[in-house]
């Protein structure tokens, strides 16, 4: 083989980790920058969920998830539509992680309550940290956050309550005690 080529083949392959190192850096942060929004939360509608990058994992999540159904009822009984609201906020990621099921569970749940799409406010947001709606009254220290609201207050955070609890308790019986909680009920 002619000395210049082997020079060149050389030269390529001391280059080749290099270029997949590169390409594997190029991918993360490519996939970190189309999900950021100048570290403020982004407002999703949630009916168009599945058309936002970063959301492929909601779908198929919310379809295997089957809440019980006598909680269910119950939260369809309770859900004031001039006074109750869910916010939810939720970190953009091109995987699902371990909480992100959190969402698409309560979503679940509250679609099969018959509770309007309409009734649901969602902003992605990558940090806690990041300026979001009702940040003044809400302090949510990760992600998701999932609050119920009242007359535009907030009055039971879902997640918090979730975490602080019993772990084996299913996500919709956190929603039904918010419900309660939104409605004067102990």
């Amino acid at each position: 083989m002619n000395r210049n080529i082997k020079t060149i083949l050389i030269k390529a392959l001391a280059f080749f980790p290099m270029g997949i190192i590169f390409g594997w850096a190029f991918l993360l942060i490519s996939c970190e920058e189309t999900n950021t929004n100048s570290y403020q939360a982004k407002e999703i509608d949630y009916s168009r969920i599945e058309d936002y990058p970063g959301f492929i994992w909601f779908e198929p999540e919310f379809n295997i998830y089957f809440p019980d159904t006598s909680i269910v009822r119950q939260i369809k009984e309770l859900y004031n539509p001039k006074q109750n609201k869910f916010f939810f906020y939720v970190s953009v990621t091109c995987i699902c992680t371990k909480q992100q099921v959190e969402f698409p569970r309560v979503a679940k749940a509250l679609s099969l309550a018959n509770i309007p799409d309409s009734a649901f406010k969602v902003y992605s947001l990558n940090k806690p940290d990041y300026d979001y709606p009702y940040k003044s009254v809400l302090k949510i220290d990760s992600l998701p956050g999932i609050y119920i609201f009242r007359d535009s207050l907030p009055v039971y955070s879902v997640i918090d309550s979730l975490r602080a609890g019993d772990s084996t308790q299913r996500i919709e019986k956190y929603v039904l005690e918010g419900l309660k909680k939104a409605a004067g009920i102990k």
